[in-house]
């Protein structure tokens, strides 16, 4: 279970279940078909989350968790490139399925 912060005024927090790739297997469609995954440099949904929660301006810290190096490596790429603005985060959501 990892934490993650509410948009908006409400500061409570909940949490949410992606361990074991559970959440991840379940998001509908690939990335690469996700024109915008391109423009922000993310070759897989870890990253696309991640630079989600990363480009919203009240976030200051993502802390992901794994036991894999090969993760890792992955999620830290989604600390490099361009971060969505607002109007692109409306698009994520529109156009990943969640």
């Amino acid at each position: 279970m990892h934490t993650v912060a509410k948009a908006g005024a409400d500061t409570r927090r909940r949490r949410v279940d992606i361990s074991r790739g559970r959440f991840l297997a379940s998001a509908a469609g690939a990335v690469a078909a996700l024109t915008w995954a391109a423009e922000i440099g993310c070759t897989g949904w870890a990253q696309v989350l991640l630079k989600f929660v990363l480009g919203h301006p009240a976030v200051t810290c993502v802390i992901p968790g794994t036991s894999k190096p090969e993760h890792m490596r992955d999620n830290a790429q989604a600390g490099f490139g361009a971060m969505p603005n607002a109007q692109l985060r409306v698009r994520m959501v529109a156009d990943s399925g969640f």
